[in-house]
């Protein structure tokens, strides 16, 4: 038996070895097995075989696994292609397609109830699966907060009424509205 499993994971940076890094998709795991008789002559002690017969796969081999789709990251490859199952190949194999985030860009519009810009918009650049936000002094990125900009717009005499952006790193992009 020859087993192939595929991991789909995260790209990361700070380490050579794939096996501590997330998952983004479910690994697949394919086996290709073989079996064969042997006959055992009980008065000679002479045994003899069949031919191998291949009992599970089409054939003796990994057929190819087009790479699933991530949104917000793209594959190092988008099929991991077939491969021939020989007496020499490994036992047990890892496959390892690595995802990495793509660039992503949010607008922040603050806007009266009719649609129209009251203030400046903001844009935040980012990656998938990162927080979308300001660097700091200290160089940490952190996320955006639409507070001090709709605490101006209240002061000019504006009424607020709906903010609705992100407060927390899980939460999705949204649009202050005043």
């Amino acid at each position: 038996t020859w087993t192939r499993t595929i991991h789909y994971i995260k790209a990361d940076d700070t380490e050579d070895d794939n096996t501590d890094n997330e998952e983004v998709a479910k690994s697949e795991k394919k086996t290709v097995t073989e079996t064969r008789t042997a006959t055992v002559n009980h008065v000679t002690g002479r045994v003899t075989y069949g031919d191998w017969k291949i009992t599970t796969g089409k054939n003796k081999e990994f057929e190819k696994v087009k790479s699933p789709e991530v949104k917000g990251f793209t594959a190092d490859k988008d099929v991991v292609e077939k491969e021939d199952v020989t007496d020499d190949t490994a036992k047990e194999t890892n496959v390892y397609v690595t995802y990495t985030a793509d660039d992503q860009k949010a607008v922040i519009n603050f806007v009266d109830k009719d649609g129209n810009a009251i203030a400046e918009s903001v844009t935040l650049n980012g990656k998938s699966g990162e927080i979308m936000g300001v660097v700091d002094k200290d160089g940490k990125k952190t996320l955006y907060s639409t507070k001090d900009m709709i605490q101006q717009l209240t002061n000019k005499g504006y009424k607020f009424v709906k903010d609705d952006f992100p407060t927390t790193e899980k939460d999705e992009i949204g649009r202050a509205s005043c």
